[in-house]
């Protein structure tokens, strides 16, 4: 025999059991969208500030104008005629980099 309790009682299971549905269902989706949306935006900010300052600093660093009369390569601030300072090739740094990570990430 169906009873009033009995209907009630199957209508707040059912209400429950959807709104646990789609809770879960909304949690889900709203996480995946968060976490996609933020890590492009950080992505993309933190790599346009390094690419910027990375550019910058080696720039500054390996083209620095040398003084006039002094050949190319001198320090910026030296004498006229003082030697030219020798810098490691690209290859170089590359292959110490490469090592040191290489050494770091299987210690």
């Amino acid at each position: 025999m169906v009873t009033a309790q009995g209907v009630l009682g199957c209508f707040v299971d059912t209400v429950c059991c959807l709104f646990t549905w789609y809770t879960a269902w909304f949690t889900t989706w709203f996480t995946a969208r968060f976490t996609a949306r933020f890590t492009a935006r950080f992505t993309a900010r933190f790599t346009a500030r390094f690419t910027a300052r990375f550019t910058a600093r080696f720039t500054a660093r390996f083209t620095a104008g040398s003084p006039p009369g002094s050949p190319p390569g001198s320090p910026p601030g030296s004498p006229p005629g003082s030697p030219q300072v020798s810098r490691p090739s690209g290859c170089s740094v590359v292959v110490v980099v490469m090592f040191t990570v290489e050494t770091l990430t299987h210690t």
